[in-house]
């Protein structure tokens, strides 16, 4: 999220099939996906993850049983290589010259069993990317919102009061602990901090993670990103870009007709 509020990109990979995860994780994660259409997904080309990689000198290679491994062998790669250059090479011979390995679990698990709905909101997720968008900016008192990661409609919000404060306070993804100290001086009650995160974790805009809350929205404080379509700013959103003289990075692409839910 830091990233997209400079423009800055960002490369990485989701991997999967490591020691000690479990199905829940995955279940949590599929959930958790739709959000982050606006985000920028894993650098995989066909948009599926990776299955996680054992690697020669690795922890897991030097000791395969600690991480719950078994039958680890040479990568097939290897092996079809080794036995074109060498065909009456020995077993141990292959082993020692490959680099990659395949492997099974002691648990007899199959990642794949359990991956399924990752790997399709993924997909999605890859779709949707770059034409999702969950940006805002605040003009006076209030915090413009504006949500098009749902394909079926554009979401223009406006907050105010408890839900603005909140939202800036979790771009820094604080601890429930530190809300609720720091609510206090502000003005607001335990409570009405918790029926307020519930109100904005319904809306998607802020979700518990590692038991932290974190803000999902990219603000425009310090970043308009080219694609976003001129058509979809408004008022709030208008003003704050033309007072930072960036009106001029919005993209004068044309958004798509879109149900609008105020």
């Amino acid at each position: 999220i830091s990233a997209a509020r400079h423009g800055v990109g960002v490369g990485w990979n989701l991997l999967y099939g490591f020691p000690g995860e479990s199905a829940d994780d995955y279940d949590s994660m599929e959930k958790l996906i739709p959000l982050l259409y606006h985000l920028e997904p894993p650098g995989v080309q066909d948009g599926s993850g990776g299955w996680v990689r054992l690697d020669r000198f690795s922890p897991m290679f030097q000791a395969p049983s600690r991480f719950g491994l078994t039958n680890v062998r040479p990568h097939p790669i290897f092996e079809s290589l080794w036995r074109h250059l060498s065909p009456t090479a020995r077993a141990e011979d292959l082993f020692n010259a490959s680099y990659y390995f395949d492997y099974d679990y002691s648990d007899n698990r199959r990642p794949q069993d359990y991956v399924g709905g990752v790997m399709d909101q993924l997909k999605k997720w890859h779709n949707a990317y770059p034409g999702a968008f969950l940006v805002g900016a605040k003009s006076g008192e209030k915090l413009w919102v504006l949500d098009t990661r749902d394909r079926e409609g554009v979401r223009r919000l406006q907050f105010c009061g408890i839900e603005e404060w909140l939202l800036s306070a979790c771009k820094s993804a604080p601890s429930l602990r530190r809300i609720r100290d720091e609510s206090g001086a502000a003005g607001y009650t335990v409570e009405d901090v918790e029926d307020a995160l519930a109100k904005l974790s319904d809306l998607g805009l802020v979700v518990p993670l590692d038991n932290r809350f974190v803000c999902l929205i990219v603000r425009l404080d310090e970043f308009i990103p080219p694609t976003l379509p001129a058509a979809l700013f408004w008022s709030g959103l208008e003003v704050v870009a033309r007072n930072r003289g960036a009106r001029k990075q919005v993209g004068s692409r044309q958004a798509s007709p879109a149900a609008v839910r105020e």
